[in-house]
């Protein structure tokens, strides 16, 4: 049988074929392996990782394909690649485990064998076992660990005993389990630990009976006792499980626990019930824990209402689900969670879907605190609008809530967002226009700035309860230190008639010009917006005198083919510029002139995302230096103070997996 037939591919709905293919995977994470990990966890693919000292994200499985070594000594597990553009300081073998590799980037994963000197080897030398035989008909296969340790599993001729060994890195034995299935169905299965402590467990054969009105009862009793090294008892514990199976398929379970000390007295106990409906939906679920004395220590009630399908006045296809679940613990703390979901799909194929989750927790006390989250995603022809509001309610009356609104059009170029923090009177509605640009010179058309409005249009209808007022930003965003942007005249036109500004984003910075400025150079054929690094050929002799060491200086430009515009704007532009002051000190942003004069800009200094952002009136040479607070000119209001927390950034990763063929 190949390993692609042998795998476990969960509920992901991919095949023995789609592995031998090979699988695309793309994700987000904060390195190679938690990207990976994310991307299998969201197709339901079975993985297991292991991290510990140098060692981040060992694939110990995935498909339930884990690694193991052949008598020879060869291996047989995930052989990693990565995208050697990406990573040119190493060769495209994976010489570092994926946790390690935080660039993003392409990796691809084959389920294959390497010899010891890390060498591929055809898995046809192999043959089509992975496993032992031994003399006695049985069969042992190994697998070692990410950290050493081993596990080595026997499984006997008749297949009806199973033995693990456990060892750790050094070889020591840490445990030993034998498992045996017995003629009448029970099973026997002792664990003996490194110690000589055991768990020893029993679980009986199913006895099933059957009523006159064909309801099938069926009963196991399962009992685990723990023993010391001298073999005396530890403690020990019954669970009995009755499953209940009526004509019409409904039924309900029930698994009862009691557990008990070392003398056979009785220290709590654990029932949990289950329902489920005709057509196999869970419709409730109860635990219950008490302790020695029957005092309720703990206690979960969940109620479902299973998906249900139906046709509205509309005739659109509509999809409703909701559950509720109420959680007391042994404080007397209530948490009651309720969530729905309905989806609706019309005629015409477009899709709305809203998810609600009220989280409410009342305290010993009877103090309430709740938080309440809505998401509605609108899927349109054009575009794709998702909001998120949450509302919290503190125990002291005081209610806050906060809301963010995408939305995408249907091509990927254009994506607007807006957050509205908690008391928000006015927001910045940011939309970025996708423009192909590899040398940081873009351009945009009057087509691109109309869609980007639409999408507007559509953002300032979703917030227009919850906020009094917004300005509009259309942006391009280049990963370039040096970035352009031109645009022509009707585009400009139709950017200022929709009273929104236009930016350019580079890397070092950004220059947007407001809809006011936009207004007052329409008459141009055509503008080009710019922010880059000064040139050196740029700074004359009386401006280079009082550019001290360390200063960040840009140049901004609003430009008409070799017409110069920024000297008369007629309106506000807002700079920004990426700058990070030394411990003690902010950055202060000054406008330098021709004659080598400064003029302190204000505006504000922003640790945590590391820029100066300030107003200007015209286009020129700016420069950011460090200066003491207390020295700045700048109000305490104007100054961002804080502590800037040093996080680590989200990476894309491409992964490719497929499975050798024997």
């Amino acid at each position: 049988m190949d390993d692609a037939e042998k795998a476990d591919v969960g509920t992901s709905g991919f095949n023995a074929m789609d592995l031998s293919n090979g699988i695309v995977l793309s994700a987000y994470g904060s390195n190679a392996g938690s990207a990976l990990e994310n991307a299998l966890n969201k197709q339901g693919i079975p993985c297991e990782f292991y991290s510990g000292g140098n060692i981040k994200y060992w694939v110990n499985q995935i498909f339930g394909l884990k690694q193991f070594q052949y008598p020879n000594g060869d291996w047989k597990y995930w052989i990693q690649y990565h995208d050697q553009s990406t990573y040119p300081e190493s060769s495209s073998y994976n010489e570092w485990t994926l946790g390690h590799y935080t660039k993003g980037g392409t990796f691809d994963l084959i389920y294959g064998i390497t010899n010891l000197d890390g060498q591929v080897v055809d898995p046809g030398e192999h043959g089509s076992e992975d496993i032992t035989e031994n003399p006695d008909g049985s069969k042992t296969i190994v697998e070692i660990k990410g950290d050493g340790s081993s596990t080595e599993t026997t499984i006997s001729s008749d297949g009806k005993t199973v033995t693990v060994i456990e060892k750790d890195a050094n070889g020591n034995l840490t445990s030993s389990t034998v498992t045996k299935k017995n003629d009448d169905g029970s099973i026997d299965s002792t664990k003996t630990n490194a110690d000589g402590s055991k768990e020893i467990i029993n679980v009986s054969a199913p006895e099933t009976t059957k009523a006159d009105d064909g309801t099938i009862k069926t009963e196991q009793i399962t009992t685990k006792v723990g023993t010391d090294s001298e073999g005396n008892v530890t403690g020990s514990s019954e669970t009995t499980l009755t499953v209940v199976e009526n004509n019409d398929g409904s039924g309900i379970s029930t698994q009862l626990e009691i557990s008990k000390d070392a003398n056979g007295n009785t220290t709590g106990s654990s029932e949990m019930i289950e329902v489920k409906d005709a057509n196999g939906n869970i419709t409730s679920a109860s635990e219950v824990k008490k302790d020695a004395n029957g005092n309720e220590t703990y206690s979960k009630v969940s109620e479902f209402n299973p998906e249900n399908t139906y046709k509205d006045s509309d005739n659109n296809d509509v999809t409703e689900k909701s559950s509720t679940v109420t959680e007391k613990d042994s404080t007397g703390k209530i948490t009651i969670v309720e969530e729905s979901s309905k989806k609706v799909v019309k005629e015409n194929g477009e899709k709305e879907i809203e998810n609600i989750k009220s989280e409410t927790t009342t305290d010993p006390a009877g103090k309430t605190t709740s938080t309440k989250t809505v998401e509605n995603i609108k899927e349109h022809a054009d575009s794709t609008i998702k909001s998120i509001s949450t509302e919290v309610k503190a125990a002291d009356g005081n209610e806050s809530k906060e809301k963010k609104v995408e939305i995408e059009s249907k091509d990927g170029n254009v994506k607007s967002i807006v957050e509205i923090p908690n008391g928000a009177d006015k927001v910045d509605v940011i939309t970025t226009v996708k423009t192909d640009s590899s040398d940081g010179n873009h351009a945009v058309t009057k087509e691109q700035i109309e869609q980007a409005i639409a999408i507007q249009g559509k953002v300032s209808d979703e917030i227009k309860d919850d906020v009094k007022d917004h300005s509009k930003v259309i942006q391009i965003v280049s990963s370039t230190p040096d970035a352009s942007l031109t645009v022509p005249k009707d585009a400009i036109k139709a950017a200022s008639d929709a009273n929104s500004s236009l930016r350019i984003v580079s890397e070092k910075g950004s220059i947007a010009a407001s809809d006011t400025v936009l207004s007052n150079i329409s008459m141009e054929e055509e503008i080009t917006i710019s922010i880059s690094e000064a040139k050196d050929e740029h700074i004359n002799d009386a401006q280079r005198e009082i550019i001290p060491d360390g200063a960040v200086v840009v140049d901004v430009r609003i430009m008409a083919g070799d017409k110069d515009l920024g000297k008369s704007l007629g309106g506000l532009i807002t700079i920004s510029i990426k700058y990070t002051s030394a411990d003690g000190k902010i950055g202060v942003a000054y406008h330098i002139d021709d004659d080598g004069n400064k003029v302190r800009m204000g505006g504000i200094y922003d640790p945590i995302k590391g820029e100066v952002v300030f107003d200007s009136t015209h286009c020129s040479l700016y420069m950011v230096v460090d200066e003491d607070p207390s020295k700045s000119g700048l109000s305490n209001a104007a100054i961002f103070v804080g502590i800037a927390v040093a996080v680590v950034a989200a990476i894309a990763v491409a992964i490719m997996l497929y499975v050798r063929k024997h």
